[in-house]
Order: C-alpha cells, then structure tokens, then sequence
C-alpha cells in the first residue's frame, strides 16, 4: 500500500511539469466510462511514462468495478460460455462456478488470457472496495484512446476521478501533431520571408510597392508566430489569448489573401462602360462573399477554441467551409484565364506584367481545388462512419484530427501567400528590369550625332586632291 501511494505521489508530482487532465467517474450513463486521448513512448520508461490513475472516494460500503483499456481492444472484453454466442461480462459466483474465474476475482471484469494475449495494449481490472479504496496506475505503452469503464458492483453510489497525466507533454494529445508541424513551420517560413523581405526590400529602393504585399507578408509572419507561441504554452489564459489572436490573425490574412485575388480577377475581367453586366455581379457580390466567409471562419475558430477529441462540430464546420472555399476558388480560376475584356481598348490596358501573375495563379487555385474537395469528402466519410458516436470519432481520428478535421485549411492559405508574395515580387522585379531597358534605350537614342552632309563633301575632295 505504502509503495502503491508513493508511485501515485511521484506521478502527481511529475505532471507538474507536463499536462494532466482529470475525469469524473460515477454511477451515471455518462461517466461510467470516460476516455481521453494519449501519447506514449512504445520504448517504455517508468520515470518519465504517461500513466492513467483512477482513484475513489470512500464509502461507508460496497464494491465498484474498474477496467481500464484502450478503446479499440473493448471488443476483446468478456467471456463466451461454452456453446453461446453471449458473453459474460463480470466475475460472481456463478460464473466461478462456471470456472470462468477465482474466487479471488469476484467484482472483476472477465478477460480472458487469450484477450489479453491479443490486446494491443495492457487490460487491467479490479474490484476496488470502498471502505479502503486503492489507486489504479495505468502506464501508457504507446499511443491510443484509453478508457476507464467502471460499474457498481455492490455499491448504491460512488464517486471517483480518471486523471490522465504526460510529463512530457504540455497540449492534449491530439494536438500534439500540430505542435511537431508548427515547430517544423515557423521555421521555414521565418526563413522563406526572410529571403522575401530582403528582395522587397531592394526593390522599394527604385519603385513603389503594392502596400497590399507589404500588409500579407507581415501577417503572415505574425500569425506564423502567434501559432507556433500558443503551441509552446500549456493550457492557460496566455495561451488562449495568444490563440484568440491567431485566430483574428488569420483571418486577416486570409481575408487579404482573397481581396488581392479579387482585384486580380476584377482587372482581367473588367467590364467597358457600356455593359449591361449587373453592377452587383461586379462589385457586392465579392464582398458579400467576403464577409459569409468571415462568419463561416467565426463559426470554425469557435468549434476548434472549444475542441476536444470527441468533438465532431469542428469537422461540420469544414465541410461547409471547404465547400465555400472551392466554389471561391474554382470561379477564381475560371475567371482569370477563361474569361476577356470585352474591347481591344480595355485589354491594351490590362498589363504584360499582370499576365504574369494571373495565369501561374489560375493554376495554384485549380490544384488548391483537389485537396479542398478531398478534405470535405473525408470529413463527409468521417461523420457517416462513426454515426455521430463522439467516442468512435474520436478513437479513429484523433491523432489525425489536426491536418484534415480542425482547421486543415491551414496550409493551403498559406500556399497562396506563397504564390501572391512571390509572383507579385517577381513582376515588381520584372517592372524594374523593363524600365531599366527602357531608359538606356532612350539614353542610346539620345547620345546618337549624325553624320553632316558637309562633312561627307570634305572627304570627297580630300579623295579627288589625292
């Protein structure tokens, strides 16, 4: 007992430095049994090991019975008796007269030593007495989906607590991929706009840049950074105001992202003074796709602030918001390459230079479009699969919650600063190149002496004196 309580002790003691998070287990439907996702080491370490610790209050009587499991060996539970197909799922008398356990396991949940055997992950039950309750310790041997399942075995009431503890860890486990991503992202992308940065800066030196690109990049740093910050933080104020400000962030920098696009597709698709085209096709309809986006976004940001595991609204959210986001970005790339300017005039205006940009643009938001329509379709799979179960939601996806269910949408957005930075530097150096060309023709054109015709006369008549 005193050995049991100094390893409860240590396990305490150790999540001080890393995440813990608690579960209430009691007598009601819906905290028999409380799951939560977990990391672990398969190269097992006793000192620094992720462990569960279920523990109870005590009562003046009764028994409760305690299985403590990774979700997807549950169907490995119980035992069939000879000839049936049911299974018995608890140790009692008859069942010890059925030898289907000892007498010592009575209270237990019945596992069988081929289940065990088979088990992905350890299977540990008991009978905890409440007079003198005793903890479990649970080490996490690998990642999964752990469960405690309790059930009042003599007891009219009980009460109890699933504390789920990773030294090594600061964020909840399905988040944790995130993090790895992030730390790898930040990175890069402190390197990539560093290069950036250098060229613009070189060009300013000789034009005037478009402000829109100075704005993107700077965002894009900064979301970059506030991302990978609140990542680093355990879960506190700090950390939630510093994700509240990603959140306003990106959206910022997605909402420009769009605009700059729009201004694109608005110069290549211009209308003559003379169109009947309808004014609100030209102008409200982009904003008003701007600000639903914005809403949608709202919605997206609030399901993912609030996700845990078992959430299933966040992957509502982005389907609904994929689906918007490829209809955007199909059109966009229609109209940048599909469609005209209805006179000769108005395309004289539009720019070599603008070429450019729109047409590699086209392309970046046609390919955009595949991942789109494949991360609304998993989604769409995800929900049908486990029928709206939290639970089995959260079993089959949470280790791959971050890149295709809670905010995958990510990446892409920043694809596209990507190609709007580079190839609006690129044309900017374009610019400068042309209109260097330019004035050293004019300087050629301007130094040119022709020859006199009086001074072709005196070479002809110093020929006819030789």
């Amino acid at each position: 007992m005193a050995i049991r309580t100094f390893a409860v002790l240590s396990l305490l003691c150790r999540s001080v430095f890393g995440i813990q998070r608690s579960f209430v287990l009691d007598q009601q439907w819906a905290n028999h049994q409380r799951c939560v996702d977990m990391n672990g080491d398969h190269a097992f370490q006793p000192n620094t090991a992720s462990s569960l610790v279920v523990t109870f209050d005590a009562a003046a009587e009764g028994s409760v019975s305690v299985v403590v499991f990774e979700l997807g060996d549950e169907h490995l539970g119980g035992i069939r008796l000879p000839g049936s197909q049911d299974k018995e799922i608890f140790c009692n008398s008859q069942n010890v007269e059925r030898k289907l356990c000892e007498e010592s396991q009575i209270g237990e949940f019945l596992i069988s030593d081929h289940a065990r055997a088979k088990a992905k992950h350890p299977m540990i039950t008991r009978s905890i007495d409440l007079k003198k309750p005793i903890a479990i310790v649970y080490p996490i041997q690998g990642p999964g989906y752990f469960c405690a399942a309790t059930y009042s075995h003599s007891a009219k009431s009980y009460s109890g607590t699933l504390l789920a503890i990773d030294p090594n860890g600061n964020l909840p486990a399905f988040r944790s991929g995130l993090r790895t991503v992030y730390t790898v992202l930040s990175r890069i992308w402190l390197l990539s706009n560093s290069i950036w940065v250098y060229f613009v800066t070189d060009l300013a030196l000789t034009q005037l840049i478009d402000p829109f690109i100075a704005v993107l990049g700077t965002i894009s740093i900064a979301q970059v950074a506030f991302k990978w910050g609140f990542l680093q933080l355990e879960e506190s104020k700090a950390a939630s105001a510093l994700q509240i400000l990603w959140y306003c962030l990106e959206l910022t920098q997605n909402s420009v992202v769009m605009f700059m696009i729009y201004k694109l597709v608005a110069a290549s698709e211009a209308s003559p003074p003379d169109s009947m085209r309808p004014k609100i096709v030209r102008t409200i309809l982009p904003y008003a796709y701007l600000a639903v986006f914005a809403i949608v976004f709202l919605l997206a940001s609030l399901a993912d602030f609030t996700a845990t595991a078992e959430s299933i609204r966040p992957a509502i959210v982005t389907i609904f918001l994929g689906i918007y986001l490829f209809v955007g970005a199909a059109a966009a790339a229609f109209m940048l390459v599909g469609r005209r300017t209805a006179t000769l005039e108005h395309q004289r205006e539009v720019s070599m230079e603008d070429k450019f940009i729109r047409k590699p643009l086209s392309f970046v938001l046609a390919v955009l479009c595949i991942p789109i329509i494949a991360i609304v379709g998993f989604n769409i799979w995800a929900i049908l699969k486990v029928g709206g179960d939290g639970t089995k939601f959260a079993h089959m996806f949470w280790h791959s919650r971050f890149g295709i269910i809670d905010m995958p949408y990510e990446l892409l957005f920043l694809i596209l600063v990507v190609a709007l930075l580079g190839l609006n530097t690129y044309q900017a150096q374009r610019h400068d190149e042309m209109t260097d060309m330019k004035s050293m023709e004019t300087e050629g054109l301007m130094s040119y002496k022709p020859v006199s015709m009086d001074s072709s006369d005196s070479v002809e008549e110093e020929r006819e004196e030789k």
